[in-house]
């Protein structure tokens, strides 16, 4: 069993969906860490020879990760990607750069929730063959995806992900057309992410935001993410937004996560790494 047993945690729900039938998903390896030592890192606090060592030794495994994988990759922690900083989070394209976009996803995760998201579990994932609609953010390719919400197998709602107020430094005069045509499904589509996504909380159990993203390359929807649906962005008006709110998946607890919303993550704020080395100090 993993050590973080956080539900929206990548740790907790791809073990379980991963060998789903009909149920793409990115090829993905993982590695755990001290979290403690990789916030004092970010902090610039010195380490003891004990948490030194720990610190190679994460690298060392991170980096056999990336070279199993293959540049260039995706890097997420267990919570999230820090996606709106894409060239400096997520998307890394070579080896000299892995360490910096971990620390970099150290401080977003830091920023982008009120009490900070946990870094302990961290993931090299595959760079899907998309084909982007329009780049935005940091270089970010905006391809089509969906969110679906579904509990138990039952379907609930099916949404664009990305809604339009939340884009930001498009690099196309046109990109509001391509992005409503992107944001529209076919019948076929709706019909076929409506199964899939049935299949997947029948699976996991619970009330559950499903992401997923269509690969050109591969002609397939791809499930890239999940949290709690409570936990999850809603798009305003909906009807099941209010059914979903305090239905959480069982047993297990979950940390609040930021989806996609008009935030930007460029660099970390003041008060962002205030709570960073609140957290060293207090070994929190």
């Amino acid at each position: 069993m993993p050590r973080q047993t956080d539900s929206n945690c990548l740790s907790y729900w791809f073990p379980k969906v991963k060998h789903l039938p009909g149920v793409p998903v990115p090829r993905t390896l993982t590695v755990e860490v001290d979290p403690v030592i990789l916030l004092k890192k970010a902090c610039s606090e010195r380490l003891n020879v004990k948490e030194e060592r720990a610190l190679q030794g994460f690298r060392l495994r991170l980096q056999h990760a990336a070279r199993m994988m293959g540049y260039p990759l995706f890097l997420r922690t267990g919570q999230g990607s820090g996606k709106h900083d894409w060239k400096d989070t997520c998307y890394v394209t070579k080896p000299d750069d892995l360490m910096n976009h971990v620390y970099r996803l150290v401080e977003w995760s830091e920023c982008v929730d009120i009490l900070g998201l946990p870094v302990r579990v961290w993931a090299v994932r595959e760079l899907l063959p998309t084909k982007a609609a329009f780049k935005a953010f940091n270089d970010m390719p905006i391809c089509q995806e969906f969110r679906c919400f579904g509990r138990d197998g039952k379907f609930l709602c099916l949404h664009p992900y990305w809604p339009e107020e939340t884009i930001r430094q498009p690099d196309r005069k046109d990109w509001k057309e391509r992005l409503r045509k992107i944001s529209l499904p076919t019948r076929p589509v709706f019909r076929e992410l409506r199964d899939k996504t049935r299949l997947v909380t029948k699976a996991i159990g619970g009330a559950w935001s499903v992401d997923w993203l269509w690969v050109e390359g591969r002609q397939r929807w791809y499930l890239t993410d999940m949290a709690v649906a409570a936990d999850s962005y809603h798009w305003p008006g909906c009807k099941h937004a209010d059914e979903v709110e305090d239905v959480g998946s069982g047993d297990v607890p979950s940390s609040r996560r930021q989806a996609s919303r008009p935030k930007d993550h460029d660099a970390p704020g003041r008060e962002g790494l205030s709570r960073l080395e609140d957290k060293v100090t207090h070994g929190r």
